[in-house]
């Protein structure tokens, strides 16, 4: 599985680029003190360093020459944003234009800079064109407008180009399971001892459709800040057996952690904040 370290600035340089780290699981001798790595150079094999591209290219806000230089030399990773309404990219239930985002997908290919896809599926209706929220929908629409999204989603972004995939983002709120459009489709028995919660069906169906569409990409679970006890903090412990749940399905080997966290507020300086990632299934 993948740790995200916490989100750190960047200068005004890098523009509208997020940095962010993606950590993953290996050997000591592989990863590096990751306290100590500042650029790719730095990086073994097992360590991504980026940012999430917040707007598109070749508009006035994009990349300066001098940030596509910094992006160019000091990562090896870039985030693309494909949720729902990112860069109006599903205007009407017929259109959904990721012209934008597959610029990012080359770009970055030419460069032999890893991508993130994120994400396809979330719960808070914000991310949401209107006409979506708007919309009543039937539960065999929404089934049809599920693998509908997730296979327009890989496609029109270059399918194999993309590395990885965030599928599911922020299903958890202080322990249960976030009701959204997606929640009529229902809900399946946990697979995992212990956990009598039941789970939506739309999680699982959205990993069964990403698999299906992008069988050679590393699939994500993703949820935002908590405080990291396995044990005690009902958002980690629903999001852990969420996580064992899909695991025992098959369907991921990858979690994703998003630590929104401000240094005044206690972000950096929270060792609870960064205490259980080694809890993680």
């Amino acid at each position: 599985g993948i740790v995200a370290a916490p989100a750190a600035s960047v200068s005004a340089a890098v523009h509208r680029i997020r940095c962010f780290q993606r950590v993953f699981h290996a050997p000591p001798h592989e990863r590096g003190d990751s306290a100590q790595v500042i650029g790719k150079a730095n990086c073994g094999k097992s360590l991504l360093i980026g940012g999430t591209a917040e707007v598109p290219l070749y508009t006035s806000d994009c990349l300066s020459d001098k940030a596509e230089k910094i992006i160019e030399r000091e990562y090896n990773v870039l985030q693309i944003p494909c949720y729902p309404s990112a860069w109006n990219s599903w205007e009407t239930q017929e259109i959904m234009n990721l012209d934008a985002q597959r610029q990012y997908v080359d770009w970055c290919h030419e460069r032999n800079i890893k991508t993130i896809g994120h994400f396809m599926l979330g719960t808070n209706s914000a991310y949401y064109p209107e006409w979506f929220n708007a919309k009543a929908w039937t539960k065999e629409e929404l089934e049809t407008e599920l693998e509908n999204r997730i296979k327009t989603v890989i496609e029109k972004m270059g399918g194999d180009k993309v590395d990885m995939w965030t599928v599911v983002n922020e299903a958890i709120d202080k322990g249960n399971y976030v009701v959204c459009k997606w929640s009529a489709l229902g809900t399946e028995a946990p697979l995992v001892s212990g956990s009598k919660t039941e789970i939506p069906v739309y999680i699982s169906k959205a990993f069964e459709y990403a698999h299906k569409y992008a069988p050679s990409a590393e699939l994500i679970l993703s949820e935002r800040t908590f405080i990291m006890s396995m044990q005690t903090d009902k958002t980690c412990v629903a999001f852990r057996q969420l996580a064992e749940h899909l695991k025992a399905k098959g369907l991921i080997s990858t979690v994703g952690l998003q630590l929104h966290q401000v240094q005044a507020q206690g972000g950096f300086d929270n060792p609870e904040g960064m205490a259980g990632w080694n809890q993680l299934p």
